[in-house]
């Protein structure tokens, strides 16, 4: 009895291992994959700024000639 619940525990620490680095794993590829899509997000953002800009200068130039 006693040795059969030591493997059930041993197996079970393996489960708990396991489960505890499938999560840790998740949770980093999800965190790469939010920062990817955030910074691809924020360029995007940035470029429509800069572009905004860009045609704002253009209208004040027109509006001075």
């Amino acid at each position: 009895m006693r040795i059969l619940y030591k493997n059930t525990v041993q197996k079970q620490e393996k489960i708990v291992v396991f489960f505890i680095t499938d999560i840790f794993l998740n949770v980093f590829f999800l965190k790469s994959y939010l920062i990817k899509h955030f910074y691809s997000h924020l360029v995007f953002f940035v470029r429509i700024q800069e572009f905004a800009k860009n045609i704002n200068n253009l209208k004040s130039l027109k509006n001075n000639n």
